[in-house]
């Protein structure tokens, strides 16, 4: 699990790479989005800008920080939870999405 020092890392890489007017409509896209999801979108900021990133490795990489809780009982498989997340996510137009599967599910 990611603990504080690495967040501010990141913090630190987004500050730096946005411009004065982006930094604002970031924070009232970020302030907008429900509190579960905002550590999934914050995750995006441990890439590099550009890197093309595949819903199953983000998959895994969020069930292991703890991000993505998967729950017996509600009958919910972790990728149908990771689709959710990313189509609000692109919904937002917070992210792109690079490629889709032949169903358009995001890959």
């Amino acid at each position: 699990m990611l603990t504080e020092h690495p967040w501010n890392r990141v913090l630190e890489h987004i500050g730096h790479n946005i411009q004065d007017g982006c930094a604002e409509v970031l924070a009232l896209s970020y302030n907008d989005l429900p509190i579960a999801l905002r550590p999934c979108f914050l995750y995006f900021g441990l890439f590099p800008e550009d890197h093309e990133i595949r819903a199953f490795d983000l998959t895994n990489m969020w069930i292991a920080e703890k991000l993505i809780v998967v729950n017996s009982g509600n009958g919910r498989e972790a990728e149908s939870l990771v689709d959710d997340v990313l189509n609000d996510l692109v919904s937002r137009n917070l992210i792109q999405v690079a490629k889709r599967t032949y169903d358009g599910r995001i890959s």
